[in-house]
């Protein structure tokens, strides 16, 4: 089983092995919050079920879960990521829990500049020390986590959501748009779907050379670039209704092709 804690880093055990699903999640002992006792003993029965995992570490917030209270203890969830808390998770995760997370992000932009950390600093932190022995019970079941947790989780499931939605089209009909090489191109790449990143967030298509697997079909300055004329924003200019798009830059032989500003659609790369 997979414990949560509400939306926030936690841990969960299963009991029984239920088969079904609601039986199997009505099974867990979800906790956000465990004294150092409580993680000792855990990792003990971590430790003994090593063929059939029974103790999770689950991360899928990089921020504070103080709104999330314990179930058994009625404790509020950790405010930031102190010593203690990384010191639990280790203690468990070096004796055989598996590690999910939901996203490889470094680190999260921020308008001013001033990045915050991303769950992708504590999932390589927790790979290093899970890595050799452990090395396959880390799992990332976001976008760039690999074909059996991020493309069955998530890229999976969104194409899986498009065609019951009525869509009947090739793979190469689909697009992902995203700022980052390697969680989103990578998760495009890996679907066997078209990619574009946008140089809003993250990445810059100048860092293409350091993802040379995670390649960019297309290349895009916002979002914004990407819609066709009709439905951009307009603003009005001496009476008149003027459509605005942002300014493009013309592509040199070196870089990836951007979408065109005369009709908005994607040119291919190079």
């Amino acid at each position: 089983g997979v414990g949560s804690g509400c939306g926030g880093r936690g841990c969960g055990r299963d009991g029984s092995g239920a088969a079904s699903a609601a039986d199997l999640i009505s099974s867990w002992e979800i906790r956000t919050h465990l004294s150092e006792e409580e993680a000792k003993e855990w990792s003990v029965i971590a430790a003994a079920h090593l063929e059939h995992p029974t103790v999770f570490v689950v991360l899928f917030s990089d921020g504070s879960i103080t709104a999330s209270v314990d179930p058994k203890t009625g404790q509020r969830g950790h405010a930031d990521w102190s010593f203690h808390v990384i010191q639990k998770a280790s203690y468990m995760l070096s004796h055989g829990a598996e590690f999910v997370c939901t996203a490889e992000d470094a680190f999260n932009p921020t308008k001013d500049g001033f990045p915050l950390p991303g769950p992708g600093m504590f999932s390589a932190m927790f790979r290093k020390l899970m890595y050799p022995l452990g090395r396959n019970r880390h799992r990332v079941c976001g976008k760039g986590g690999g074909p059996n947790e991020g493309g069955r989780y998530m890229v999976g499931h969104a194409i899986d959501m498009l065609r019951r939605q009525g869509f009947c089209g090739e793979l190469n009909e689909i697009m992902i748009v995203g700022d980052r090489f390697d969680t989103d191109i990578r998760a495009g790449v890996s679907a066997g779907i078209r990619t574009c990143l946008v140089e809003s967030g993250c990445h810059s298509h100048q860092l293409q050379a350091f993802y040379p697997i995670d390649r960019a079909d297309f290349v895009a300055e916002s979002v914004a670039e990407l819609l066709p004329p009709a439905s951009l924003p307009r603003r009005v200019s001496a009476g008149l209704d003027v459509a605005t798009r942002p300014r493009t830059r013309k592509p040199s032989s070196e870089e990836p092709h951007r979408p065109s500003a005369a009709d908005g659609s994607p040119r291919a790369s190079p």
